[in-house]
């Protein structure tokens, strides 16, 4: 879809802090919790935890349907994740963001692939968080959004002409 779609979709969320970071995952990686808890204590943010099936410690949001996850995610101060989708509505709707490796690669097998290949695409690779890596707080809320965009659009322009041409028209 393009991206002014999604304000169709899009249910406001009232009570949330007026600042803060949302956080949406599924790892169970100790290096994401001591990211997600140096990044809320280092910028004096509250979480809002997105829940995906995990229990937290942060405000959890069982409030929250596909509008309302729209809505968190594009008035995060920053997002941390380590789901593919999420990065995508980050890069949608131009919210800073960090995604985090889910797993550790072990053996060949990699969950971040999909993220990894992504950022690569969009031109961000560094907005990708390897277990170990330290954040660079200098450029935390520098994303140029621009250029992502143009390199979206291209990848959906060939894409639709790929189809197109599959299907004989």
């Amino acid at each position: 879809l393009q991206p002014e779609k999604y304000n169709d979709i899009e249910r406001t969320v009232t009570d949330l802090p007026k600042k803060y970071i949302a956080v949406y995952k599924f790892g169970n990686i100790s290096h994401t919790e001591d990211k997600i808890k140096e990044l809320s204590k280092k910028l004096g943010l509250p979480v809002v935890y997105i829940p995906s099936g995990r229990t937290s410690e942060y405000d959890v949001r069982y409030d929250v349907g596909p509008g309302e996850f729209i809505h968190i995610i594009k008035k995060a101060e920053l997002v941390l994740s380590d789901s593919f989708h999420c990065t995508v509505f980050c890069l949608i709707g131009h919210t800073p963001f960090l995604t985090f490796y889910r797993t550790v690669p072990l053996h060949g097998k990699d969950l971040n692939s999909r993220m990894t290949d992504l950022l690569a695409m969009v031109g961000l690779p560094k907005r990708m968080v390897k277990p170990g890596k330290e954040i660079d707080y200098s450029n935390l809320f520098t994303i140029d959004f621009n250029s992502a965009d143009r390199k979206i659009k291209k990848m959906r322009e060939e894409s639709l002409a790929y189809l197109r041409n599959a299907l004989g028209e």
